[in-house]
């Protein structure tokens, strides 16, 4: 059979779309000197690549990785278990649970934060990694438990 020619400028055009930003990252991050109006660089150099190698950002990006996994598998661990109360057949508990892990999403992120700071000072947790999983876990857990 022929194939059509149109979804293959189409995906060709999507393609690009979804390239450009990362073509423009990759520029920024080899341009010494690009102020405001100018539409190319005006230095070149390798200056943004040995930043991006500097110990600190290497540091931040092993602390990101670390609490995005360790969130991620608490998340699916914890939400493999409500969504299963989800998929039965009492409805009173169903509704009361499916209540209680939306509640975060519904609920200003800024009054969830201060919440959320107040009970990890009670609980000695602040400026850890701890504290940090388990306020990402609150936002993260209704997506998991709905998908």
């Amino acid at each position: 059979m022929r194939e059509r020619a149109g979804p293959r400028w189409l995906v060709a055009v999507l393609a690009a779309a979804y390239a450009a930003p990362l073509g423009l990252l990759v520029l920024r991050a080899t341009a010494d000197t690009w102020r405001a109006p100018a539409v190319w660089p005006q230095a070149l150099g390798w200056r943004g690549v040995t930043n991006l190698l500097h110990p600190g950002i290497v540091s931040a990006v092993v602390n990101s990785l670390v609490v995005a996994v360790a969130t991620t598998v608490l998340a699916v661990v914890l939400g493999w278990g409500a969504a299963r109360v989800l998929a039965g057949r009492d409805r009173a508990r169903r509704r009361l649970l499916y209540a209680l892990v939306a509640l975060p999403l519904l609920v200003p992120p800024y009054a969830v934060g201060v919440g959320l700071g107040g009970w990890f000072v009670r609980w000695g947790l602040v400026d850890s990694r701890t504290a940090l999983m388990l306020a990402h876990l609150v936002y993260v857990l209704p997506y998991v438990v709905l998908v």
